[in-house]
């Protein structure tokens, strides 16, 4: 028993000894994007008549010079989410895998049922073991920088 007590003491001193210091990670790189028409129909919606189907939409990753690979990162519903709002489903596209082109920098290439291929990128700062993105860019235009209230966003298709 004596040795027991011993042991117990020993891993309490080794462990409230320690160096390592508990350090957060915050990972902060999703982002959604809601497809419409012109009229405000949900692209995405299965009810729709002309929406997208599902399993036809696909996520590329990109090389290290940012083309357009033929890796699939995700495809069909494991890109389209949907949330109830006041009752009613809206479905949108997550976004939470890229291909890492260059230091801090993601990309991904989403290609739908029409053949439209557009390309998303996000840059992002890292800081030990935390990622924050802090600009995202679809089709090359910037659509939202660090400090912007929401990091969702309407396509019109």
């Amino acid at each position: 028993m004596k040795n027991v007590v011993l042991f117990i003491s020993l891993l309490f001193v080794m462990a409230c000894s320690s160096n390592d210091e508990l350090k957060p990670m915050v990972i902060d790189t999703y982002y959604t994007i809601m497809l419409k028409d012109v009229s405000g129909n949900n692209l995405l919606d299965p009810s729709f008549k002309g929406s997208f189907a599902h399993k036809e939409i696909i996520l590329y990753g990109a090389d290290e010079k940012g083309v357009k690979t033929s890796v699939v990162l995700e495809k069909g519903t494991n890109v389209i989410k949907s949330v109830s709002i006041n009752g009613k489903d809206e479905y949108y596209i997550g976004v939470n895998v890229g291909s890492y082109v260059a230091p801090n920098k993601s990309i991904v290439y989403l290609l739908l049922p029409n053949g439209d291929l557009d390309r998303l990128e996000m840059k992002y700062k890292q800081r030990g073991d935390s990622k924050m993105k802090y600009e995202i860019y679809y089709n090359d235009k910037m659509i939202w920088s660090e400090g912007g209230v929401d990091s969702s966003f309407v396509i019109i298709k």
